[in-house]
């Protein structure tokens, strides 16, 4: 904290101002065990963040992989190409095709977890039922959003385009 500097023939001492405030500063300043405050935050950063992750996979491990398909955007009909339509009816095809996927994906978790609480003869979580119920309708609903919105575009690019 107080350095000393030669001047003529005695010592006398000089404050280092930053060091000398308990504010935050670029130096570190060394505790009894030698490993800074710095060395103390890091730990400390450290721990809440793996107790955030902790908390954070806990709910994640009782849920299923199944993954959700983002559902196409339908092209405007108006100034899309023929490859362009043939392209978004393609993408369509393949989210209904990967939402049937999906909503058995989540059925079966659903059944699985039915079947193991009957065999531990432990009850059976109806509130996570009911939320992965509730995913596989509004999946539902988007296949059947995506395929009115394709077909209105298809037929809308047909009435622009008579020739194709």
């Amino acid at each position: 904290m107080y350095g000393k500097v030669q001047s003529g023939t005695r010592a006398r001492a000089v404050r280092h101002w930053p060091a000398q405030i308990n504010y935050a500063s670029i130096h570190c300043s060394v505790g009894a065990d030698g490993r800074g405050v710095a060395g103390k935050m890091r730990v400390k950063f450290g721990l809440a963040f793996a107790l955030g992750a902790a908390v954070w996979a806990i709910p994640a491990c009782a849920q299923p992989v199944c993954v959700e398909p983002i559902p196409p955007a339908a092209p405007d009909p108006r100034k899309a190409t023929a490859q362009q339509m043939h392209d978004a009816l393609n993408d369509a095809k393949n989210f209904i095709s990967q939402s049937d996927v999906y909503q058995l994906c989540l059925a079966n978790y659903i059944q699985a977890q039915k079947d193991e609480a009957a065999k531990e003869k432990t009850p059976f979580d109806v509130a996570m039922a009911a939320s992965l119920q509730k995913k596989i309708d509004g999946n539902q609903a988007a296949k059947v959003r995506t395929g009115a919105e394709i077909n209105d575009a298809m037929t809308a690019y047909k009435m622009a385009h008579p020739n194709n």
